[in-house]
């Protein structure tokens, strides 16, 4: 397989003169640019990605940590990645979890070895300083709000959209309230605070009347299943 010394020595320039070439380096005399490319094309050599990303100290690759690649609100948060990402000439590779705690702190262990530029975390299936030591080896940021420490995050105001979300439902006379939701409270802040606004909105409002781990059609369907069995 022909590489850079191969084609500095057919060429009779230095291994960094060729590689200014291949990298599009603009102070190349023209003569020797137009030698090297025309070797380069005779042999159709095609440089080393992984050369060149050490070289240039960059993946040009942005990592998205995600449970699932099959759900509607992580889809729009996708397209949007992607536009911008593309539109910037960086790749997107996904990283889906289903929210294992192990299998994100692999990714993080990949993000370390310089894998990604960095990191972007929909939803996360760790506790947040697990993945704020990982900051040291470079940016990443969170989708939900981070108060306690200095992180780059892009969030919604969850609490105010919930709160008219239960109030308009209240002011059309609805009295028993049934909630679907993905995870515990435990692991999830959207949990934790919609659980809290609908005990304080809906006073009466009881557990039992949540549907959990619903984040499909099916479970959907489920769902609609069981709250009519509790009528």
């Amino acid at each position: 397989m022909t590489n850079i010394r191969d084609i500095a020595k057919l060429t009779g320039y230095s291994v960094s003169t060729v590689s200014r070439v291949i990298n599009n380096h603009p102070y190349v005399d023209e003569t020797k640019r137009a030698k090297i490319l025309s070797v380069i094309n005779e042999l159709s050599y095609v440089p080393n990605a992984s050369a060149r990303q050490l070289s240039y100290g960059k993946t040009k690759n942005i990592g998205v940590i995600l449970p699932y690649t099959d759900h509607p609100y992580f889809d729009q948060l996708l397209s949007g990645i992607i536009e911008v990402a593309f539109n910037e000439d960086y790749q997107v590779t996904l990283l889906p979890t289903n929210y294992q705690a192990e299998r994100e702190r692999m990714y993080l262990e990949e993000f370390a070895g310089k894998r990604f530029d960095g990191l972007i975390v929909t939803s996360r299936a760790n506790n947040l300083d697990v993945l704020l030591s990982y900051q040291k080896y470079g940016p990443i940021i969170f989708c939900e709000e981070i108060k306690e420490t200095e992180a780059g995050c892009v969030f919604i105001d969850r609490e105010q959209s919930i709160t008219e979300a239960l109030l308009y439902l209240k002011k059309q006379g609805v009295e028993k309230l049934g909630v679907t939701l993905g995870r515990s409270g435990r692991l999830s802040f959207n949990t934790k605070v919609t659980l809290e606004l609908c005990k304080k909105i809906f006073p009466d409002f009881k557990e039992e009347n949540v549907f959990w781990n619903c984040i499909d059609y099916e479970q959907g369907v489920n769902a609609a299943t069981y709250f009519k069995e509790k009528r």
